[in-house]
């Protein structure tokens, strides 16, 4: 490459940055990575001994593969680009072997490969053994030294084994050749192979038609297919089809591929590195989400990584990871106005109108088409609903009004989506907003027992670990969640003494239900909770080795790799647990009644609580003694480091040495304790 090819071609990376840039929110850091991790390949790929190899994880709907095919696009290598969704290769059906086939014999390469939902190639089963994929052989022969075995021939391949079984019936059936023709049962020949070309007194054995696909496989032993053909009018029938096996044979072994020039994306998404993906409720907190995941890092990824894949394969995938983040509030609304940017500017240059969109109706498109958990599509879906698909309508308004120009505004009022041009309103519509009507008021029992619950949730949430909840909600559009109380920590990391109070505030709930409504009037609200307090109190007990036990046992019926079974001694001590986080949680509630029967009334007339609200409520009618006297916890503590800092003066000062002396200050005595 001389040196102006390679500065025009680093230029057109840097510009693909800045158009990236503009057309994806939110994702600078990725896209600078994205550039400078592909520059070596895109400049100097003729110098590679390997395939480069790029690894993007995220949640769903974050941008992965939209990403790569605009990057690729706008490199010049969109019809050099090759999609492979992972989850679809099975044993019997490997697009990846047939492409890779396909690219070297057009000679190609260099390519890129992205192999998308990796996740789904897992080789380590949910009890951490191995399961071999002979399918996926060939995709970490790849990303390991970019030299595939293939088979190159293989649509040929069943052609000239299904000409052999062919011929070999006929020669069953009385058929004979001699010199390449058929010289008896020539009616029976033409007849079975179908050979419109043949002629009818003299029909060669093997028909012309076939004489290319035969070529396919042996093109390295004859200069042409009229040598072939030659030679094939050489043989009789046995002869013939002794002579076609051993084509079909020659084809079955395999050849040796080399794409060491390529460029290998990995797309992944991990829920195991994710944790939060899980939890789908449109009302969780965009930027709660965000932060989450801005916590994730390389180690964390890997040891997600491990539940699916051994070590060596992981090792395969190498360094080169990108992790997206979640979108904030302020990303899903930038992407908003992006996307509405996009529809003005695609109805402008095919019409005479514009379009614009007032506050009211973009806030409607967040509330109804937000779900953190699962990214851009729900957005993007819901701005198609409530925008695209009412264009027309505006239009052919506006036609029947004799406009043929002007700009149209979307707003929002009265529950109705109106449309209006230069101040005229055109059409009214009440749209299907169904997250709406799940948020509404309701001020029923429904809500009246979830703001019970959730109040003692976030009573004991102050009690025991001082934590302000960041929202409570007694009515939500999750369908798994009636309410919520949304409590986010300060540390990375679980204690013993964590991992207690976290129990206790679990059992909030549904001691929260008891103590209001009675024994006999407890609902199921409490299943999530409980078996999120199970979950830990076993962890603790037989996995963690926070309490008397110091191994790893396990508590299910699946025969965990490295794992001990648990014992009925180990598994009433997780209920012994459990009581005591419920007693504790009792006790709490009882000391606390004004505090909970004062949230509980709040929340069973207004749908949430904030917590600048939560805090005046607890600075009104909380009793906590420590509460009252530290505070809430506002930032991470520093218990550790002091507590370190502390025992280490402590031995420095228990080493020094002692030094005793008499009345006239004479040494005594020198020790070391």
């Amino acid at each position: 490459m001389d040196l102006e090819t390679f500065k025009n071609r680093n230029e057109l990376l840097e510009q693909t940055r800045i158009q990236l840039k503009k057309e994806f929110i939110a994702l600078d850091e990725v896209i600078d990575e994205l550039i400078d991790l592909s520059r070596s390949w895109f400049l100097l790929n003729h110098l590679q001994t390997k395939p480069a190899q790029i690894f993007l994880s995220g949640m769903t709907g974050c941008g992965k593969s939209a990403l790569v095919r605009r990057f690729v696009e706008l490199i010049g290598f969109h019809k050099k680009t090759y999609f492979f969704d992972c989850g679809e290769i099975t044993e019997r059906n490997s697009p990846i072997e047939d492409t890779l086939t396909s690219v070297f014999e057009r000679g190609a390469f260099p390519a890129i490969f992205v192999l998308d939902e990796f996740n789904k190639a897992r080789s380590i089963d949910e009890g951490g053994r191995e399961n071999k994929e002979p399918s996926m052989r060939i995709v970490w022969r790849l990303l390991d030294d970019g030299r595939p075995r293939v088979q190159r021939y293989r649509h040929f391949l069943d052609s000239v084994y299904d000409l052999a079984r062919k011929l070999n019936y006929l020669i069953s059936e009385g058929v004979t050749a001699k010199d390449g023709m058929v010289v008896q049962g020539k009616k029976l020949h033409v007849d079975l192979m179908d050979d419109r070309d043949a002629e009818e007194d003299h029909p060669n054995f093997v028909p012309i038609s076939e004489i290319d696909t035969i070529y396919t496989l042996l093109e390295s032993d004859y200069e042409s297919e009229f040598d072939l053909r030659k030679h094939l009018l050489t043989l009789n029938h046995i002869d013939t089809v002794g002579f076609l096996m051993k084509a079909y044979k020659k084809g079955l072994q395999p050849a040796e591929i080399d794409a060491t020039k390529s460029l290998v994306f990995v797309l992944a998404n991990l829920d195991e590195a994710y944790s939060m993906s899980a939890d789908v409720n449109p009302d969780v907190d965009a930027n709660t989400f965000c932060r989450m995941s801005k916590k994730i890092g390389i180690p964390q990824v890997k040891a997600a990584l491990h539940k699916r894949f051994t070590s060596e394969q992981i090792a395969r995938l190498g360094n080169n990871m990108i992790l997206y983040p979640a979108f904030s509030k302020k990303n899903f609304e930038d992407l908003i106005a992006l996307k509405l940017s996009a529809i003005n500017n695609n109805l402008q240059a095919k019409t005479g109108f514009s379009i614009s969109f007032g506050k009211a109706f973009t806030q409607m498109i967040y509330d109804e088409g937000v779900y953190p958990a699962q990214g851009t599509r729900p957005l993007f879906s819901t701005i198609s609903s409530l925008v695209e698909n009412n264009i027309p309508k505006a239009i052919f308004e506006a036609y029947q009004k004799e406009i043929r120009t002007g700009g149209f505004l979307f707003n929002y009022r009265g529950n109705r989506i109106v449309i209006s041009i230069e101040g005229k309103q055109l059409v009214s519509l009440k749209p299907n907003l169904k997250l709406k009507e799940l948020r509404k008021n309701k001020r029923d029992e429904k809500q009246a027992i979830v703001a019970v619950h959730e109040a003692g949730h976030a009573v004991l949430s102050a009690c025991v670990n001082r934590l302000a909840p960041k929202e409570i909600r007694s009515v939500s559009a999750s369908h798994q969640n009636a309410g919520f109380a949304r409590i986010e920590g300060f540390n990375n990391f679980q204690t013993l003494q964590s991992l207690k109070n976290q129990l206790v505030i679990l059992q909030g709930g549904i001691a929260a239900e008891r103590l209001v409504f009675g024994n006999d009037y407890v609902t199921f609200g409490s299943q999530q909770d409980l078996a999120k307090a199970t979950s830990i109190a076993k962890g603790m007990m037989a996995e963690l080795g926070m309490c008397n036990k110091k191994g790893f046992y396990t508590c299910t019926h699946m025969d965990i790799k490295d794992s001990l079974k648990a014992d009925d001694h180990l598994l009433n001590q997780v209920d012994i647990l459990l009581d005591e986080a419920y007693n504790e949680a009792v006790r709490i509630l009882k000391r606390e009644k004004t505090f909970h029967l004062e949230l509980a009334n709040y929340l069973a007339h207004k749908t949430k609580m904030n917590q600048k609200m939560f805090k005046d409520f607890a600075d009104k009618y909380c009793t906590d003694v420590e509460l009252k006297r530290f505070g809430f916890i506002t930032k991470e503590g520093d218990f550790f480091r002091s507590k370190l800092s502390e025992e280490l003066n402590k031995n420095q000062d228990h080493s020094k040495p002692k030094i005793e002396v008499n009345l006239e200050g004479m040494l005594l005595n020198k020790s070391k304790s």
